[in-house]
């Protein structure tokens, strides 16, 4: 059993396995566990409970193996350029299952975007300060060398602790740090 979007390589290949039936606008609410329903033996997962959007409701799927690959959960955080299904959906089945997670305080983050209250987050990418963009406070100094001899080349998560320190100590929200290209003053 799969379920994955349409287009990708993984479900070209998995439309093509004689063992895989990929299910399409499908989506996966839980996992079945054997203990749950009763069936004997060693505690394992034994397929899963799939809401099929097209018919409107939850189909049973029981498989002999399962391989959950849904993502991660940085969409919990409220301004993110994550997408939407970054929702943690698929670590939560695998907590209800009886799985170990762990260190899900590890997430990455590309540390600057765009902001506008009204309107999604835009990724502003590292390439900007690879061309020379610098981060500065709201009285237009800069800000990174502070943290990092690299400065604005530092990687993301320095970058991001950076910009996080500088919001807390300053009282800044995220509108008020700046991007600005090196050829502006």
């Amino acid at each position: 059993m799969a379920i994955a979007s349409p287009g990708s390589t993984l479900v070209g290949k998995a439309q093509n396995h004689p063992n895989i039936r990929v299910l399409e606008r499908s989506n996966a609410v839980d996992l079945i566990v054997s203990d749950k329903i009763g069936l004997p033996g060693t505690r394992r997962v034994v397929g899963a409970w799939v809401w099929n959007r097209n018919k409107e409701t939850v189909e049973t799927c029981h498989a002999k193996a399962v391989v959950l690959a849904t993502g991660g959960a940085s969409k919990v955080y409220q301004y993110t350029t994550n997408p939407d299904i970054s929702s943690g959906d698929g670590i939560a089945m695998a907590w209800r299952a009886g799985c170990r997670v762990a260190n899900l305080e590890f997430n990455q983050f590309h540390p600057t975007a765009l902001y506008h209250p009204q309107a999604r987050n835009f990724l502003l990418t590292e390439a900007l300060r690879g061309e020379g963009a610098y981060l500065k406070r709201p009285d237009g100094t800069r800000f990174m060398p502070d943290f990092d001899e690299r400065g604005e080349l530092a990687p993301r998560d320095i970058v991001a602790r950076a910009i996080d320190h500088e919001m807390k100590r300053l009282g800044a929200d995220l509108k008020r740090i700046m991007y600005v290209p090196r050829h502006q003053p």
